[in-house]
């Protein structure tokens, strides 16, 4: 599936905070900072416009994709279980029992990439899993050059489930990102229509406040907006390259009439013709 470069897509777009935002660090504050909140921001360095290393907070690009894998599925329904085991997950099983019932046979073939490809759900053709390589992948989000974070820390207490009141001595605070503007980045590689308006399907929804990141979500934290959305196609054919930019309402134009499962099926019939005949799937 990946043979061959036909096409690639960049889409840039900027994450403003429309509610706190709270991504945990893995450490907590420690006993000589008493000022420090208890639940730590995720921050690391990074290198400003005068060389300096400064701490800033980030917004992981493994955060981003589980918050659009995770929602792809709920769109697209009968996918698999990706943090399943082997015997759970229904993609990675299926190659299993595939590849071993050739082997006990005596003509037995060897799967090809096309073979496993029609073999996962849809998310996992697009998100990847550990038989099949991903299509997407997602850059660090940063603080926008210009857009100073505005840190704060919330005082939070734990309720007792039963009595519906404050427990004792349950009082702790996080640090959030109250305003902030994150920078980001998805490439695609031999991407299908499909996988593209599932993208705009998902930025729809978080521009809706159906999508939050981070922790804290029933509390109304991680409530974002898609802003100064940007993409770049790239199509590439006999050595030549071709370019197409599109803002996010030209886009939404374009691919209006686009069903996803529709678009689906006949990926699968055009994947097993070309399989049969040994050439590359056509995507864009």
């Amino acid at each position: 599936m990946f043979k061959k470069l036909m096409n690639e897509i960049l889409i840039q777009f900027d994450l403003k905070t429309e509610s706190p935002l709270l991504v945990r660090s893995s450490s907590e504050s420690s006993e000589l900072e008493p000022n420090s909140a208890r639940v730590q921001y995720l921050k690391t360095y990074r290198v400003d416009k005068e060389s300096n290393f400064k701490l800033n907070p980030i917004l992981p690009g493994s955060s981003i994709k589980g918050v659009f894998r995770s929602n792809s599925e709920r769109l697209l329904g009968n996918c698999c279980d990706i943090v399943g085991s082997k015997k759970t997950n229904k993609c990675l099983s299926k190659v299993k029992l595939e590849e071993e019932k050739n082997k006990k046979e005596k003509n037995g073939k060897q799967l090809t990439g096309t073979d496993i490809y029609l073999m996962n759900c849809a998310a996992c053709r697009l998100f990847g899993n550990l038989n099949l390589k991903s299509r997407i992948s997602f850059k660090d989000a940063y603080p926008k050059e210009g857009h100073e974070p505005i840190m704060n820390i919330r005082n939070n207490v734990a309720i007792d489930r039963f009595t519906g009141a404050a427990k004792d001595a349950a009082l702790f605070d996080s640090e959030v990102v109250e305003d902030g503007v994150f920078t980001c980045e998805i490439k695609l590689e031999n991407a299908a229509k499909w996988h593209v308006k599932l993208i705009l399907g998902i930025i729809e929804n978080i521009n809706n406040g159906f999508i939050t990141f981070g922790g804290g979500s029933t509390k109304g934290f991680g409530k974002m907006k898609v802003e100064k959305f940007s993409f770049l196609l790239r199509r590439y054919k006999n050595l030549e390259r071709e370019e197409s930019k599109f803002d996010l309402d030209n886009l939404k134009n374009v691919l209006e009439d686009i069903n996803i499962q529709d678009e689906i099926l006949k990926e699968d019939e055009s994947a097993k013709e070309k399989s049969e005949k040994k050439e590359a799937i056509n995507f864009l």
